[in-house]
């Protein structure tokens, strides 16, 4: 079987969320994500991270800055557009974390674990 075959039955297929942010960066992207450092840090993010915590970190870090490239705030524009699509998916790792210390976080429907039980 092939490297690229073995991946794909390897790998389990995007989330919608997911396959969403890849969909987005390469559209807004295009050939810069291999010519450009900064395209290629891109690329290097969300492979690594994955896409949902790629781009998580892309909007927390990027926090609304100012910039010279309209790539940049097109990305994070689009990014928060995904997240508002599916807000259970934005910093959900970090609202699963806090519920054990919480009563309850807004938009969170489930109430936290009482250490007292």
């Amino acid at each position: 079987m092939p490297p690229h075959l073995r991946l794909a039955c390897a790998a389990p297929p995007l989330t919608p969320p997911a396959s969403a942010i890849v969909d987005t960066v390469v559209r807004i992207w295009g050939d810069c994500l291999v010519t450009t450092k900064a395209g290629r840090l891109m690329v290097g993010t969300l492979a690594v991270k994955g896409p949902i915590s790629g781009a998580e970190s892309f909007v927390l870090m990027w926090n609304g800055q100012q910039s010279d490239s309209p790539r940049l705030q097109e990305t994070d524009d689009a990014f928060r557009t995904i997240f508002a699509r599916y807000p259970e998916l934005y910093l959900a790792d970090a609202r699963r974390l806090l519920r054990a210390y919480t009563s309850r976080l807004p938009g969170d429907t489930k109430t936290a674990h009482n250490p007292k039980d």
